[in-house]
């Protein structure tokens, strides 16, 4: 999990905990007037954050657009699929020659055209932890 990923993980679970803590509080002790108001103005004000950390995160899908097409040798060590809710997800799992692995999203088509165990050569972009595949051409 890296660092933005881990930080928005503890913000929904400290979100969750005080929003409980405020029914919690305000329903056991019939919390009224101004204490009242402050719970509910500090939960919106949470709330708010919250949403312009998501909104944040995807504001200018363009960003990576800007960024240079890295090129380097890898191996293709997994394909997983999954249905999600409106479509079915695909991933390749690439390893590089330093060691390190990443998974990409992909089409069907790039999905269904790659083997595990196949080694070429990967093109793609990144920014910060968004990664974009272009193409994987084989060694021959």
């Amino acid at each position: 999990m890296d660092n933005k990923s881990s930080s928005r993980f503890w913000f929904f679970w400290i979100s969750v905990f005080l929003n409980g803590l405020i029914l919690l509080v305000t329903g056991i002790y019939h919390v009224d007037g101004a204490l009242r108001i402050a719970l509910i103005c500090a939960t919106v004000i949470w709330f708010v954050l919250g949403m312009l950390l998501v909104i944040g995160e995807f504001a200018n899908p363009n960003k990576i657009k800007k960024h240079p097409i890295l090129i380097t040798d890898a191996k293709v060590v997994s394909k997983v699929s999954g249905l999600g809710v409106t479509a079915t997800y695909f991933y390749v799992s690439f390893e590089f020659s330093d060691g390190t692995r990443e998974n990409f999203s992909v089409f069907v088509n790039q999905y269904n055209s790659v083997v595990e165990g196949e080694t070429g050569t990967l093109t793609y972009k990144k920014y910060k932890h968004h990664l974009k595949f272009i193409d994987f051409k084989l060694v021959k």
